[in-house]
Protein backbone atom coordinates (compact mmCIF):
# COMPACT_ATOMS: atom_id res chain seq x y z
CA UNK A 1 0.00 0.00 0.00
CA UNK A 2 2.75 2.48 0.92
CA UNK A 3 4.78 1.60 -2.16
CA UNK A 4 1.79 2.34 -4.41
CA UNK A 5 2.24 6.05 -3.64
CA UNK A 6 6.02 6.12 -3.24
CA UNK A 7 8.40 8.38 -5.20
CA UNK A 8 9.93 5.59 -7.34
CA UNK A 9 7.86 5.03 -10.49
CA UNK A 10 9.08 1.45 -10.96
CA UNK A 11 8.21 0.53 -7.38
CA UNK A 12 4.81 2.19 -7.73
CA UNK A 13 4.03 0.18 -10.85
CA UNK A 14 5.15 -3.07 -9.22
CA UNK A 15 2.99 -2.31 -6.17
CA UNK A 16 -0.06 -1.57 -8.31
CA UNK A 17 0.37 -4.83 -10.22
CA UNK A 18 0.77 -6.77 -6.99
CA UNK A 19 -2.35 -5.25 -5.43
CA UNK A 20 -4.27 -5.95 -8.62
CA UNK A 21 -3.11 -9.55 -8.49
CA UNK A 22 -4.21 -10.16 -4.88
CA UNK A 23 -7.41 -8.08 -4.78
CA UNK A 24 -9.53 -11.18 -5.46
CA UNK A 25 -8.02 -13.13 -2.58
CA UNK A 26 -10.35 -13.89 0.36
CA UNK A 27 -10.18 -11.32 3.20
CA UNK A 28 -8.24 -8.77 1.09
CA UNK A 29 -11.11 -6.26 1.25
CA UNK A 30 -11.48 -6.93 4.99
CA UNK A 31 -7.75 -6.28 5.44
CA UNK A 32 -8.12 -2.90 3.76
CA UNK A 33 -11.01 -2.07 6.10
CA UNK A 34 -8.94 -3.06 9.13
CA UNK A 35 -6.10 -0.88 7.90
CA UNK A 36 -8.47 2.09 7.79
CA UNK A 37 -9.48 1.35 11.40
CA UNK A 38 -5.89 1.08 12.65
CA UNK A 39 -5.21 3.85 15.15
CA UNK A 40 -2.08 5.78 14.42
CA UNK A 41 -1.82 4.41 10.90
CA UNK A 42 0.16 6.42 8.35
CA UNK A 43 -2.17 8.90 6.65
CA UNK A 44 -0.90 8.00 3.18
CA UNK A 45 -1.43 4.28 3.77
CA UNK A 46 -4.93 4.80 5.20
CA UNK A 47 -5.94 6.99 2.26
CA UNK A 48 -4.52 4.49 -0.23
CA UNK A 49 -6.38 1.67 1.51
CA UNK A 50 -9.62 3.66 1.32
CA UNK A 51 -9.21 4.30 -2.42
CA UNK A 52 -8.42 0.65 -3.11
CA UNK A 53 -11.35 -0.42 -0.93
CA UNK A 54 -13.74 1.90 -2.78
CA UNK A 55 -12.57 0.68 -6.19
CA UNK A 56 -12.94 -2.99 -5.28
CA UNK A 57 -16.38 -2.51 -3.70
CA UNK A 58 -17.57 -0.49 -6.70
CA UNK A 59 -16.43 -3.16 -9.18
CA UNK A 60 -16.94 -6.40 -7.29
CA UNK A 61 -19.75 -6.04 -4.75
CA UNK A 62 -22.63 -6.64 -7.15
CA UNK A 63 -23.09 -10.27 -8.16
CA UNK A 64 -22.49 -10.67 -11.88
CA UNK A 65 -22.16 -13.77 -14.02
CA UNK A 66 -18.64 -14.71 -15.12
CA UNK A 67 -17.16 -11.95 -12.95
CA UNK A 68 -15.37 -11.95 -9.61
CA UNK A 69 -17.57 -11.02 -6.65
CA UNK A 70 -16.47 -10.41 -3.07
CA UNK A 71 -17.39 -13.54 -1.10
CA UNK A 72 -20.32 -13.44 1.31
CA UNK A 73 -18.17 -13.98 4.40
CA UNK A 74 -16.11 -10.88 3.63
CA UNK A 75 -19.27 -8.94 2.82
CA UNK A 76 -20.76 -9.80 6.22
CA UNK A 77 -17.63 -8.61 8.00
CA UNK A 78 -17.62 -5.37 6.01
CA UNK A 79 -21.31 -4.71 6.63
CA UNK A 80 -20.93 -5.29 10.37
CA UNK A 81 -17.95 -2.94 10.71
CA UNK A 82 -18.73 -0.38 8.03
CA UNK A 83 -20.37 2.31 10.18
CA UNK A 84 -17.60 2.08 12.78
CA UNK A 85 -15.09 2.71 10.03
CA UNK A 86 -16.97 5.78 8.80
CA UNK A 87 -17.26 7.12 12.36
CA UNK A 88 -13.51 6.79 12.96
CA UNK A 89 -12.44 8.18 9.58
CA UNK A 90 -11.53 11.73 8.59
CA UNK A 91 -13.40 13.72 5.95
CA UNK A 92 -11.19 12.59 3.08
CA UNK A 93 -11.69 8.88 3.89
CA UNK A 94 -15.40 9.39 4.46
CA UNK A 95 -15.82 10.61 0.90
CA UNK A 96 -14.48 7.28 -0.36
CA UNK A 97 -16.64 5.32 2.07
CA UNK A 98 -19.80 7.20 1.09
CA UNK A 99 -19.36 5.85 -2.44
CA UNK A 100 -19.13 2.36 -0.93
CA UNK A 101 -22.22 2.99 1.22
CA UNK A 102 -24.19 3.85 -1.90
CA UNK A 103 -23.12 0.60 -3.58
CA UNK A 104 -23.76 -1.61 -0.55
CA UNK A 105 -27.12 0.01 0.21
CA UNK A 106 -28.26 -0.34 -3.39
CA UNK A 107 -27.42 -4.04 -3.49
CA UNK A 108 -28.03 -5.19 0.10
CA UNK A 109 -30.44 -2.98 2.04
CA UNK A 110 -32.67 -4.03 3.73
CA UNK A 111 -32.49 -7.82 3.40
CA UNK A 112 -28.73 -8.40 3.59
CA UNK A 113 -27.91 -5.32 5.69
CA UNK A 114 -30.72 -5.24 8.27
CA UNK A 115 -28.51 -4.21 11.18
CA UNK A 116 -27.31 -0.90 9.73
CA UNK A 117 -30.39 1.08 10.81
CA UNK A 118 -30.01 -0.14 14.39
CA UNK A 119 -26.36 0.92 14.33
CA UNK A 120 -27.27 4.35 12.93
CA UNK A 121 -30.05 4.79 15.49
CA UNK A 122 -27.76 3.79 18.35
CA UNK A 123 -25.11 6.29 17.27
CA UNK A 124 -27.61 9.11 16.83
CA UNK A 125 -29.39 8.30 20.10
CA UNK A 126 -26.32 8.49 22.30
CA UNK A 127 -24.38 11.55 23.39
CA UNK A 128 -21.65 10.79 20.91
CA UNK A 129 -19.33 13.36 19.46
CA UNK A 130 -20.95 15.44 16.73
CA UNK A 131 -18.53 13.86 14.28
CA UNK A 132 -20.07 10.43 14.97
CA UNK A 133 -23.54 11.84 14.32
CA UNK A 134 -22.37 13.24 11.01
CA UNK A 135 -20.88 9.87 10.03
CA UNK A 136 -24.20 8.15 10.71
CA UNK A 137 -26.07 10.81 8.74
CA UNK A 138 -23.78 10.35 5.74
CA UNK A 139 -24.51 6.60 5.63
CA UNK A 140 -28.23 7.15 6.25
CA UNK A 141 -28.35 9.61 3.37
CA UNK A 142 -27.01 6.98 0.97
CA UNK A 143 -29.65 4.49 2.15
CA UNK A 144 -32.49 6.98 1.78
CA UNK A 145 -31.29 7.99 -1.70
CA UNK A 146 -31.91 4.42 -2.84
CA UNK A 147 -35.64 5.00 -2.33
CA UNK A 148 -35.86 8.62 -3.47
CA UNK A 149 -37.64 7.87 -6.76
CA UNK A 150 -39.47 4.69 -5.73
CA UNK A 151 -43.23 4.33 -5.35
CA UNK A 152 -44.74 4.31 -1.87
CA UNK A 153 -45.46 0.59 -2.06
CA UNK A 154 -41.76 -0.05 -2.75
CA UNK A 155 -40.56 1.94 0.27
CA UNK A 156 -41.78 -0.28 3.12
CA UNK A 157 -38.25 -1.37 4.01
CA UNK A 158 -37.24 2.24 4.51
CA UNK A 159 -40.43 3.70 6.01
CA UNK A 160 -40.62 1.13 8.82
CA UNK A 161 -37.11 2.06 9.91
CA UNK A 162 -37.61 5.82 9.49
CA UNK A 163 -40.66 5.79 11.80
CA UNK A 164 -38.12 5.25 14.60
CA UNK A 165 -35.19 7.21 13.16
CA UNK A 166 -37.02 10.39 12.08
CA UNK A 167 -37.95 11.60 15.60
CA UNK A 168 -34.29 11.26 16.58
CA UNK A 169 -33.30 13.35 13.55
CA UNK A 170 -35.64 16.11 14.71
CA UNK A 171 -34.17 15.94 18.22
CA UNK A 172 -30.67 16.31 16.84
CA UNK A 173 -31.76 19.14 14.54
CA UNK A 174 -33.17 21.05 17.50
CA UNK A 175 -30.12 20.27 19.65
CA UNK A 176 -27.67 21.41 16.98
CA UNK A 177 -29.62 24.58 16.16
CA UNK A 178 -27.86 26.65 18.83
CA UNK A 179 -24.42 25.50 17.69
CA UNK A 180 -22.98 27.57 14.84
CA UNK A 181 -19.82 25.50 14.39
CA UNK A 182 -19.03 24.18 10.93
CA UNK A 183 -19.44 20.56 12.09
CA UNK A 184 -22.85 21.27 13.61
CA UNK A 185 -24.12 23.16 10.57
CA UNK A 186 -22.86 20.42 8.24
CA UNK A 187 -24.81 17.85 10.28
CA UNK A 188 -27.94 20.00 10.12
CA UNK A 189 -27.55 20.26 6.36
CA UNK A 190 -27.29 16.47 6.06
CA UNK A 191 -30.49 16.03 8.07
CA UNK A 192 -32.32 18.36 5.67
CA UNK A 193 -30.92 16.50 2.65
CA UNK A 194 -32.17 13.22 4.12
CA UNK A 195 -35.64 14.66 4.69
CA UNK A 196 -35.69 16.12 1.19
CA UNK A 197 -35.00 12.66 -0.28
CA UNK A 198 -37.87 11.31 1.79
CA UNK A 199 -40.53 13.80 0.76
CA UNK A 200 -39.68 15.51 -2.50
CA UNK A 201 -42.04 13.21 -4.46
CA UNK A 202 -44.11 11.50 -1.76
CA UNK A 203 -45.01 12.33 1.84
CA UNK A 204 -45.51 9.01 3.68
CA UNK A 205 -48.42 9.49 6.08
CA UNK A 206 -46.91 7.18 8.70
CA UNK A 207 -43.77 9.31 8.80
CA UNK A 208 -45.32 12.77 8.72
CA UNK A 209 -48.53 13.03 10.74
CA UNK A 210 -49.63 16.63 11.35
CA UNK A 211 -47.59 17.06 14.53
CA UNK A 212 -44.36 15.86 12.90
CA UNK A 213 -45.06 17.84 9.73
CA UNK A 214 -45.59 20.98 11.79
CA UNK A 215 -42.37 20.39 13.66
CA UNK A 216 -40.52 20.13 10.35
CA UNK A 217 -41.91 23.47 9.13
CA UNK A 218 -40.97 25.18 12.38
CA UNK A 219 -37.41 23.84 12.17
CA UNK A 220 -37.08 25.10 8.61
CA UNK A 221 -38.36 28.55 9.60
CA UNK A 222 -35.89 28.70 12.48
CA UNK A 223 -32.97 27.87 10.18
CA UNK A 224 -34.03 30.49 7.64
CA UNK A 225 -34.46 33.15 10.32
CA UNK A 226 -31.10 32.51 11.98
CA UNK A 227 -28.41 34.89 10.69
CA UNK A 228 -25.14 33.60 9.34
CA UNK A 229 -22.41 34.28 11.96
CA UNK A 230 -20.79 37.67 11.43
CA UNK A 231 -17.29 36.19 11.51
CA UNK A 232 -18.20 33.92 8.59
CA UNK A 233 -19.38 36.87 6.52
CA UNK A 234 -16.36 38.97 7.49
CA UNK A 235 -13.84 36.25 6.65
CA UNK A 236 -15.10 35.41 3.16
CA UNK A 237 -15.46 37.32 -0.08
CA UNK A 238 -18.96 37.66 -1.51
CA UNK A 239 -18.03 35.22 -4.27
CA UNK A 240 -17.08 32.63 -1.64
CA UNK A 241 -20.08 33.04 0.68
CA UNK A 242 -22.59 30.98 -1.38
CA UNK A 243 -20.29 27.98 -0.94
CA UNK A 244 -19.89 28.15 2.84
CA UNK A 245 -21.89 25.52 4.71
CA UNK A 246 -23.93 28.12 6.64
CA UNK A 247 -25.49 29.38 3.41
CA UNK A 248 -25.80 25.84 2.06
CA UNK A 249 -27.88 24.98 5.13
CA UNK A 250 -30.17 27.92 4.43
CA UNK A 251 -30.39 26.88 0.78
CA UNK A 252 -31.57 23.38 1.75
CA UNK A 253 -34.12 24.80 4.20
CA UNK A 254 -35.44 27.03 1.45
CA UNK A 255 -35.33 24.14 -1.02
CA UNK A 256 -37.45 22.01 1.29
CA UNK A 257 -39.98 24.74 2.00
CA UNK A 258 -40.32 25.49 -1.71
CA UNK A 259 -40.92 21.82 -2.48
CA UNK A 260 -43.51 21.52 0.28
CA UNK A 261 -45.31 24.63 -0.93
CA UNK A 262 -45.27 23.44 -4.55
CA UNK A 263 -46.80 20.07 -3.66
CA UNK A 264 -49.08 20.87 -0.73
CA UNK A 265 -49.60 24.65 -0.68
CA UNK A 266 -52.37 24.80 -3.30
CA UNK A 267 -55.26 22.77 -1.87
CA UNK A 268 -57.18 22.89 -5.15
CA UNK A 269 -54.41 21.18 -7.07
CA UNK A 270 -53.21 18.29 -4.90
CA UNK A 271 -54.12 14.62 -4.91
CA UNK A 272 -56.84 13.32 -2.62
CA UNK A 273 -54.43 11.53 -0.30
CA UNK A 274 -52.74 14.84 0.58
CA UNK A 275 -55.85 17.05 0.85
CA UNK A 276 -55.89 16.96 4.66
CA UNK A 277 -52.18 17.72 4.86
CA UNK A 278 -52.59 20.55 2.34
CA UNK A 279 -55.39 22.17 4.37
CA UNK A 280 -53.31 21.82 7.53
CA UNK A 281 -50.33 23.53 5.89
CA UNK A 282 -52.45 26.32 4.38
CA UNK A 283 -54.32 27.09 7.59
CA UNK A 284 -51.45 26.80 10.05
CA UNK A 285 -48.23 27.61 8.24
CA UNK A 286 -48.76 29.35 4.89
CA UNK A 287 -48.88 32.85 6.40
CA UNK A 288 -45.99 32.36 8.90
CA UNK A 289 -43.83 30.80 6.18
CA UNK A 290 -44.58 33.67 3.81
CA UNK A 291 -43.66 36.14 6.55
CA UNK A 292 -40.35 34.33 7.12
CA UNK A 293 -39.60 34.47 3.40
CA UNK A 294 -40.40 38.19 3.18
CA UNK A 295 -38.21 38.97 6.19
CA UNK A 296 -35.36 37.07 4.57
CA UNK A 297 -35.84 38.93 1.32
CA UNK A 298 -35.90 42.25 3.16
CA UNK A 299 -32.32 41.63 4.25
CA UNK A 300 -31.15 42.52 0.75
CA UNK A 301 -32.80 45.94 1.00
CA UNK A 302 -30.72 46.59 4.11
CA UNK A 303 -27.53 45.92 2.20
CA UNK A 304 -26.93 42.48 3.73
CA UNK A 305 -25.59 39.62 1.67
CA UNK A 306 -28.06 37.08 0.30
CA UNK A 307 -26.88 33.97 -1.51
CA UNK A 308 -28.04 33.92 -5.16
CA UNK A 309 -28.90 30.22 -4.84
CA UNK A 310 -31.06 31.05 -1.84
CA UNK A 311 -32.80 33.94 -3.60
CA UNK A 312 -33.44 31.79 -6.67
CA UNK A 313 -36.02 29.76 -4.72
CA UNK A 314 -38.13 32.89 -4.16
Amino acid sequence: INAEYGPDQNIRKAAELHLKKIEQMPTFCVTLLKLMLTEGGQAQAVQAAAINFKNIVSKHWKVREDCFTINEGDKNTIRQNFLECVVKSNDMIRKQLCVCAQTIAREDYPFNWPGIMDQILQTLSTDSAASAWLASLLVLHQIVKKYEYKKLEDRDGLNKAMVVVLPVLFERLAQLHTDDSELSVTSQKMILKIIFCLIQFRMPAELFPEQVFGRLIQNLQAIMSRPVPKEVTDNHDKDELPNVVWWKLKKWAMHLLTRIFERYGNTTNISKEYKKLGHFFSSQFAAPVLNTLLLSLAETNQGNFMSPRYCKEF
